[in-house]
C-alpha cells in the first residue's frame, strides 16, 4: 500500500515522500507510527540516526529512510517497505498520511 510521509505540518503540506509498505501494516499506521518513535528515542538503543554531542545522545535526525528500515528490520521481514518518491510536489490526498 502506497503511505505519504511528511515532515510539513497540516497546514504547510507542500511535499510528501511516497513508500510502498505491506497492506497488513498499513492499517494500523498510527501504533506503527508510534512503536517507531518509542523506538527510535529510545537512548538505549544504538542507531545511526542519534546525534552526539560531548559523548551524549542529544536528539535524533531521521527522514523516511530511518522509518523504512525500522520496519523491514523489525516489523516486516519479508513483504520489504520501499521508498518510492522523496520530496514529492504531486500529493495524492487518497493516500494516508504520516506526520513526522
Amino acid at each position: 500500500m502506497l503511505v505519504n510521509i511528511s515532515f510539513d505540518d497540516e497546514e504547510h503540506l507542500e511535499n510528501v515522500d511516497i513508500i510502498n509498505m505491506p497492506d497488513e501494516i498499513a492499517g494500523n499506521l498510527d501504533e506503527v507510527v508510534n512503536e517507531f518513535f518509542k523506538w527510535m528515542f529510545d537512548k538505549t538503543n544504538d542507531h545511526k540516526y542519534w546525534v552526539i554531542e560531548d559523548g551524549q545522545k542529544k536528539y535524533c535526525s531521521y527522514a523516511t529512510e530511518a522509518f523504512g528500515d525500522w520496519l523491514n528490520q523489525f516489523i516486516t521481514r519479508e513483504e520489504r517497505t520501499t521508498i518510492v518518491a522523496v520530496s514529492s510536489r504531486e500529493i495524492d490526498e487518497t493516500l494516508p498520511i504520516i506526520y513526522f
